[in-house]
């Protein structure tokens, strides 16, 4: 590679990840990076089939394949609580979802296996289809719940479409009191063996885009609320409840939700993801 602008890097077209993205965004830092934008599961496919090097990945694609990534120093999208950007949304309460049709979104799969494990803790196994799901208008009419993620999950017609809407961070929470990890930013192992000093700078600028993003998150709650025509104060909520970070707080939730998946790899849980 002849600079690091040849380094395809993923980014996900979320909310979310624009307090990393925003010393780049402002032209804050001295780089000139390539940057391909898709939603998590497109993302886990470009680097699964060596379309891009480094990106955020689904946190449950990382923990599957731990021969082809490397995690990134400091990086993750968690949350230690509320997440509100990832939800279920259910004409029924949890404990009734048994043998009801729950549609899982197509652009996550850490948030489809996470809904899977903590119906699993409950006892709870709906009938489970996929779907690309924006607004009710999407759902089929046998639909009983759905879950969504991203910046749709933030509108509040869901709230007034089903009876309950469940908060998946907050139930993770209540449940294990750790921190829950949606996305890890990774890179290729070919690629950061054959290229580890431009990897590591690369994630050490990612780290300084990041701090200075935090740093200037009112201007980023602001900007969001006028593009998504929502409440700055819904937006400052939203961006308290996320974490940025990867200590050790988030590994232990790592290491609880992989040994779930892990417990739950048979039968229709291994079948549902991408």
């Amino acid at each position: 590679m002849s600079g690091l602008n040849s380094f395809r890097i993923g980014r996900i077209p979320y909310a979310n990840i624009l307090p990393v993205y925003y010393g780049f965004d402002n032209n804050l830092l001295e780089a000139n990076l390539n940057f391909i934008n898709a939603t998590p599961s497109d993302l886990n496919l470009l680097m699964l089939n060596n379309y891009i090097d480094i990106s955020p990945m689904s946190t449950y694609e990382v923990l599957k394949n731990p021969d082809k990534f490397y995690i990134l120093e400091d990086l993750s999208i968690s949350c230690n609580g509320p997440v509100r950007s990832v939800i279920l949304a259910s004409h029924y309460l949890l404990e009734n979802l048994n043998n009801k049709n729950l549609v899982l979104t197509d652009e996550s799969s850490t948030s489809a296996h996470l809904l899977k494990v903590l119906l699993k803790e409950k006892g709870v196994s709906p009938n489970y289809c996929k779907g690309y799901i924006v607004t009710t208008e999407d759902l089929h009419k046998d639909c009983d719940a759905t879950l969504i993620i991203g910046d749709k999950a933030l509108k509040d017609h869901w709230k007034k479409d089903f009876k309950y809407v469940y908060d998946l961070g907050e139930l993770w929470y209540q449940k294990f009191k750790t921190q829950f990890c949606f996305a890890l930013w990774t890179v290729r192992r070919t690629i950061f063996d054959e290229y580890p000093d431009e990897v590591n700078y690369i994630n050490k600028l990612f780290k300084k885009s990041k701090a200075i993003g935090l740093k200037n998150i009112k201007s980023i709650e602001k900007s969001v609320a006028k593009n998504l025509n929502l409440s700055q104060t819904l937006l400052r909520n939203y961006y308290d409840g996320l974490n940025y970070n990867l200590n050790l707080s988030h590994k232990t939730g790592l290491n609880i939700y992989n040994l779930l998946v892990e417990q739950n790899k048979k039968g229709s849980f291994q079948n549902h993801h991408r």
